[in-house]
């Protein structure tokens, strides 16, 4: 018998075409497109989300990091900020999972590209993740489509990823230690079972070092499947677990009282309320507000709060849920569960207030585990919880037939529905002319020197895209202090004074050619008054700033949302605008003719002044 041709090779293009998983990030990316539109045609010039405190904070504090590694020397504080002191970076974030793995992006792309394109492969990560549990519940292609779409368009991912929560929004690994667990669960003797146990424990470790409270929701919420494993495969978990979690959270163990954002002797303020409120310790009022009612699978509002459910997908979890193995159905329907309770918050609500019987609030399991440890204590955001109920949900759902149409059906509703869907985005296309200014390591002064409350991040924002130290105060978390080594400095140095002595209303005396040269021999290379309209400055404050100091010191550089006053001997000065006057009308023309939306936000947002504003209807004639 003639033996048989062999098969005819495939060429690699071919191969890598009809490759599965092409075909799934290719989708995904179509998908996360939409999510983000309009992103897509300005991401030079945009920033995913709507402008918040916490966004500014996330853009400052990835050049932040991104500067540390690459002077570890001066770990564990920044000298980027609070220049020539510093500040350690602890003391801004317990969480660097997020910034560190955006730092090779910001060594290698301008701001804000390098951040976009982060945040668009954090959303492709999860829908892949998502795939693969999906794929491992329900077996089939189109299963991991419907798990994909489902949990990339959850109301719970798209909060965090709007308010930019970088550390929140990491929760791709989240999937794939479910999907290692149920695989654990149907083969508990499989010869590879102790090495999944270790796959596990490593994406719960990656989860919980993404955001330590991750780790948490997601260990109580898969309670059931870890009871049933096997003492070696609990081991094996629990030891990667510990190797990488316990470098990074032994030390905020161990610094527990000192470290403002874990010793909590300071809650923030509390926001408006509903009158219901006033049955609370004020200090407990913030964190009532951040629980949901009892209809929150319905409510698309307010934005940060929502935990929102698709009603398909809900549909088609039920669906699902039948087809399984009962003993593992009831366990993946267990995180839904414990999210939807958890979710309501420390005390339980009945619309916008409180629901109070008599004189007293009627406390929640929330409140429940809050007052068992200090570090339970420190959770002041019940909504996050939320992130549990879409993990569920889709592993469900895996087994529902016509998977693939469902899939399709559950982006559609989530598109229309969600109030974070697409997600916003922020202009900063008017900062970019900081960017003009050379690069270099000497510092740099930014007018208005001190700035209250939220407008204090808009230098960090600034920063990234000159990247000099900076000499200003940035807005420091509640209890956090400024150096005193830095304060001290300050008030020592003459050009310092000169230039605050303005923000307190004086015309102060000139300062002398000794006090620049002192400045410039302190490493300072830049002064600069930011003048971009819908800023922190008035025209008034603009013109009074500019015509003091360019009595003292000449006259400034004018890059349009910047003038510049060149100290730097180690780098020549930026070229001037031609006329920036006009830059800054036709600035303040497009932010007039591009206001900002009205949303319904417990975050404040931090809107351009001049977008801020409602325009005004055209009056009529007699």
């Amino acid at each position: 018998m003639t033996p048989s041709a062999p098969p005819p090779l495939v060429p690699g293009w071919r191969r890598f075409i009809a490759s599965p998983l092409l075909h799934r990030v290719v989708g995904l990316l179509l998908v996360v497109g939409v999510l983000t539109w309009p992103l897509a045609l300005d991401p030079m010039g945009s920033l995913t989300g709507f402008p918040n405190v916490d966004s500014q904070d996330t853009v400052m504090l990835r050049g932040l990091v991104a500067d540390l590694l690459t002077h570890p020397w001066d770990a564990p504080r920044s000298q980027a900020i609070y220049y020539p002191v510093g500040f350690p970076i602890l003391h801004l974030t317990p969480n660097l999972l997020d910034h560190l793995s955006v730092a090779p992006l910001v060594w290698l792309l301008p701001f804000p590209l390098a951040d976009n394109l982060w945040w668009v492969l954090v959303l492709l990560g999860n829908g892949l993740a998502a795939h693969r549990l999906g794929r491992v519940v329900g077996g089939t292609e189109s299963a991991g489509w419907l798990a994909a779409l489902g949990f990339l368009s959850a109301e719970a991912l798209l909060r965090e990823a709007n308010l930019s929560h970088a550390p929140q929004s990491l929760m791709l690994f989240a999937p794939l230690y479910l999907a290692a667990l149920v695989e654990l669960w149907r083969a508990p003797d499989h010869p590879r079972a102790t090495r999944r146990a270790a796959f596990a424990g490593l994406w719960l470790a990656l989860s919980a070092l993404a955001y330590w409270y991750y780790g948490l929701f997601l260990v109580l919420g898969t309670l059931p499947f870890l009871l049933k494993l096997r003492l070696r495969q609990l081991v094996a978990g629990a030891t990667v677990l510990l190797l990488l979690c316990g470098p990074g959270l032994l030390p905020q163990l161990l610094l527990w009282d000192d470290l403002p954002l874990t010793s909590g002797r300071l809650m923030p303020a509390p926001a408006r309320a509903d009158d219901s409120f006033s049955a609370l310790p004020g200090a407990e009022v913030f964190v009532a507000q951040h629980g949901n009612d009892l209809l929150f699978w319905l409510r698309r509002v307010p934005l940060d709060l929502a935990n929102r459910l698709s009603l398909v997908l809900l549909v088609a979890a039920i669906w699902g849920g039948r087809r399984l193995e009962p003993g593992l159905a009831w366990r993946l329907a267990f995180p839904v569960l414990l999210g939807g309770v958890m979710v309501l918050g420390p005390y339980l609500r009945f619309g916008d207030g409180l629901w109070v019987v008599g004189d007293s609030v009627i406390a929640l399991p929330f409140q429940w585990m809050r007052d068992l440890h200090p570090f339970l204590a420190r959770l002041t955001w019940a909504e996050r919880f939320g992130m549990l109920l879409p993990l569920g949900l889709v592993a469900l759902a895996a087994r529902a037939p016509w998977a693939g149409w469902l899939a399709l059906a559950v982006l559609v509703e989530n598109v229309v529905v969600s109030g974070n869907a697409p997600l916003l985005t922020t202009s900063v296309q008017h900062q970019r002319c900081w960017a003009d200014l050379p690069a270099g390591d000497r510092a740099m002064v930014v007018l208005p020197f001190r700035r209250a409350g939220l407008r204090a991040p808009r230098v960090g924002v600034q920063a990234r895209f000159h990247g000099r130290p900076l000499i200003n105060p940035v807005l420091l978390p509640p209890g956090a202090q400024t150096p005193s080594e830095w304060n001290a400095w300050v008030e020592t140095q003459p050009m310092m004074r000169y230039l605050t002595a303005y923000e307190d209303g004086s015309w102060p005396e000139d300062p002398g050619p000794d006090a620049v040269r002192q400045f410039r021999d302190a490493g300072v290379g830049v002064i600069a008054i930011d003048v971009e309209p819908g800023g922190p400055l008035t025209g008034g404050g603009i013109n009074r700033y500019k015509a003091g100091m360019t009595r003292h010191l000449g006259d400034p550089i004018d890059l349009g949302c910047a003038l510049v006053w060149w100290l730097d001997p180690d780098v020549g000065p930026p070229a001037p605008l031609a006329d920036g006057e006009a830059w800054r009308q036709s600035a303040a023309d497009w932010k007039a003719a591009h206001p900002a939306p009205s949303l319904d936000t417990l975050i404040q947002p931090v809107w351009d002044s001049i977008q801020a504003q409602k325009p005004t209807a055209p009056q009529e004639g007699p």
